[in-house]
């Protein structure tokens, strides 16, 4: 009989007190390197948020392996990989074909476009290119260690799926409070890499999911167009 996946959080890493601990220190790095940050044109803000969190993905990383865990544990190297991507891809399949028959459904029966409401104007060529690099690239890796990797694997050493996933989606849905609107894409977004990574035991599966709907969201005002 095949031994049931090993998640990481079975195996080693924070407890629930050290991951918000975690979390608070990088808001509060956040909120100092931002208030910093100089008035700049839109797509090089966009490239400093790149870099700003690239920055903190490393901290994250060396975090991690200063307390003695490997990346392997949180499915980011090792046999667990291949696992991770093909459930991340499985997922963002679903929750394509998922958009897509909503999308088909409301113009067909209401004359409308559901995805209408979550397309902004045509950003640029600049600002598309940096949108994509950051927002669909950097930005994914790096909420997906903080949200899922520390924060969701601590409290899944005390908590069901189903706790551990409401807590940690109602952190990474507060993230983002300071985007225009009610962050409810951010929260079924955040259940959705929860599933992705229960399934898996790796990062990899809500890295891609999160990649992939950002670069959707980011292409929307020209599909729709």
């Amino acid at each position: 009989m095949a031994r049931p996946l090993t998640r990481p959080w079975e195996r080693r890493g924070p407890g629930p007190a050290e991951a918000f601990a975690v979390l608070a220190a990088l808001a509060a790095l956040e909120a100092g390197l931002f208030s910093a940050k100089p008035r700049l044109g839109q797509a090089e803000a966009i490239w400093l948020t790149g870099a700003l969190r690239a920055a903190e993905a490393v901290l994250c990383l060396v975090y991690w392996r200063a307390r003695g865990w490997r990346l392997e544990e949180l499915g980011l190297t090792g046999t667990r990989v291949g696992r991770g991507l093909w459930v991340g891809a499985l997922f963002s399949a679903g929750l394509g074909a998922c958009v897509g028959g909503v999308e088909a459904a409301g113009r067909l029966f209401l004359g409308l476009s559901p995805l209408a409401a979550l397309a902004g104007p045509r950003p640029p060529p600049g600002e598309l290119a940096a949108l994509l690099v950051v927002g669909a690239g950097v930005a994914p890796l790096f909420e997906e260690l903080v949200f899922r990797g520390i924060l969701y694997g601590g409290l899944r050493r005390r908590l069901s799926p189903f706790g551990a996933g409401a807590v940690a989606t109602g952190a990474f849905a507060a993230a983002h409070l300071l985007s225009p609107g009610i962050p409810w894409v951010q929260a079924v977004g955040g259940l959705v890499f929860v599933a992705a990574y229960e399934l898996s035991g790796s990062l990899w599966a809500p890295v891609l999911v999160h990649a992939c709907g950002n670069a959707v969201l980011f292409l929307l005002p020209f599909w729709l167009g």
